[in-house]
């Protein structure tokens, strides 16, 4: 049987959501909400393999977000999502075909590098990614309060009754971010498309604080908490607001620590703001690394060197929320 590689058609967006949802489990949503928030989406961004009966066996996508360079510029980077191809099409070099399909169409966007996450890095190895460490830090829990929180009101949220917790830190997550390298800068309809759902599905705890005589949050923190397990996946604060991080600190270790969670992953970029509080309420702390992403340049005069130090910048990010 033959097999045709080339960009999807407008009726066949929800095939390629119905071979996603197949092949990882997620929900179509999960899918479909990372398509809509690019309102600039090419058909041709989503490049699929067809059976002769039009059967699709496997797909590849590419977002184009803008992503801070060093300098904390935007650049175009080219997001290598939704690698999947049904069981019984695999090894057979369909998923190889698009995404050399995807690298010429990257450069068609104007995209300067591309990064993925993935857990078979031999794979792409094969076409020019490489693979780059990522840190996150693990320490055990505290079970004694370590922040004063007078004069600090801290809010927590929950998403699901209130689907629009996302609103009150939306400025101070643009604001906080605003040079940090390798964070995506988020569209406004990437947060009620994206950024909400992903809040609601499985339920993150929110914190919301403000110092009194503000009347508006200058500080945020979104957790992870599980019944053993917790972590901390996104915080930012106002320049008002860098007294608040304890407090929202405090607020989650207590959380934690009620739930009988002993050991926390942390998320966060190098921030010596932070780093008092992390070592009072997480002991024991330790840098990790973790192998899941990789970089490839796309553009010409962009090397591999650079890509890699990139993420070796004090502060440079990229946050969970924004994983694709």
């Amino acid at each position: 049987m033959r097999i045709h590689y080339r960009a999807i058609h407008k009726t066949e967006v929800d095939a390629a959501l119905r071979l996603w949802h197949e092949v990882f489990g997620d929900e179509e949503w999960y899918f479909r909400s990372t398509l809509d928030a690019e309102p600039t989406r090419k058909l041709y961004q989503t490049l699929a393999a067809f059976e002769d009966d039009g059967t699709m066996v496997s797909a590849v996508h590419f977002f184009v977000r803008p992503t801070r360079r060093p300098d904390g510029v935007p650049e175009r980077m080219g997001a290598i999502g939704n690698v999947a191809t049904l069981e019984r099409a695999r090894r057979q070099g369909h998923s190889t075909r698009l995404l050399e399909m995807a690298i010429e169409n990257m450069r068609r966007e104007r995209c300067v590098w591309s990064m993925l996450m993935t857990g078979v890095n031999h794979h792409y190895e094969r076409l020019g990614w490489k693979t780059v460490p990522t840190r996150y830090r693990e320490g055990g829990l505290s079970r004694q309060p370590c922040a004063a929180t007078e004069g600090i009101e801290v809010r927590r949220h929950d998403p699901l009754a209130e689907p629009r917790c996302w609103e009150p830190f939306q400025a101070i997550h643009r604001v906080y971010n605003r040079v940090r390298p390798l964070t995506h800068v988020r569209p406004n309809v990437y947060w009620p498309l994206v950024v909400q759902p992903r809040l609601q599905n499985p339920p993150k705890a929110v914190w919301t604080a403000r110092s009194q005589g503000t009347s508006e949050p200058s500080a945020y923190l979104v957790a992870h908490l599980g019944d053993r397990e917790a972590a901390v996946l996104e915080l930012g604060w106002m320049p008002n607001g860098r007294e608040c991080t304890g407090a929202l600190l405090e607020a989650f270790r207590a959380e934690a620590a009620g739930k009988g969670v002993e050991r926390v992953r942390l998320h966060l970029p190098d921030d010596p703001v932070l780093e008092p509080h992390l070592q009072a309420a997480f002991p024991g702390l330790e840098t990790r690394t973790s192998g899941h992403v990789m970089v490839r340049p796309i553009a010409d005069g962009v090397t591999m060197e650079e890509l890699e130090e990139r993420f070796r910048l004090p502060g440079a990010h990229h946050w969970p929320l924004d994983d694709f």
